[in-house]
């Protein structure tokens, strides 16, 4: 069966925390991630079609260094959350894409995917 998916979903696991309201409401683990959603392991409860943002902090500076995206949940199976990335700003834009192409197996695929991608782009918000 053919795989539906618009982006390459690459398989790094980083821990990241949920965000409703400006507020915190729990840690998670990525099991994928791609340029538009991530599969999430969370213990805690939440709804499908909820929106939320998902803050990933990278090494060095985690607080310079995070990608933020505006999400929903597109699907809840047990402990685990499809998140469908609904904006991103430009710097988390850049941090994600950067991710996916060192982290896939064909990077020249994944770079003419995103090249030719009409979905999430980065958000110009000030």
């Amino acid at each position: 069966m053919k795989d539906q998916r618009e982006f390459t979903r690459v398989g790094p696991h980083f821990d990241a925390r949920i965000v409703i309201d400006n507020e915190p409401v729990g840690q998670v683990t990525t099991l994928d991630i791609s340029m538009g959603g991530a599969l999430v392991e969370y213990d805690g409860d939440i709804n499908e079609g909820s929106h939320c943002q998902l803050v990933i902090s990278l090494v060095n500076n985690p607080e310079l260094n995070k990608i933020t995206v505006l999400a929903h949940v597109a699907r809840k199976d047990g402990n685990k959350l499809a998140l469908e990335f609904d904006s991103v700003d430009v710097d988390s834009y850049q941090h994600l894409e950067k991710l996916v192409l060192l982290n896939a197996t064909d990077p020249e695929s994944v770079q003419d995917e995103l090249d030719s991608h009409l979905g999430i782009k980065p958000s110009h918000k000030t």
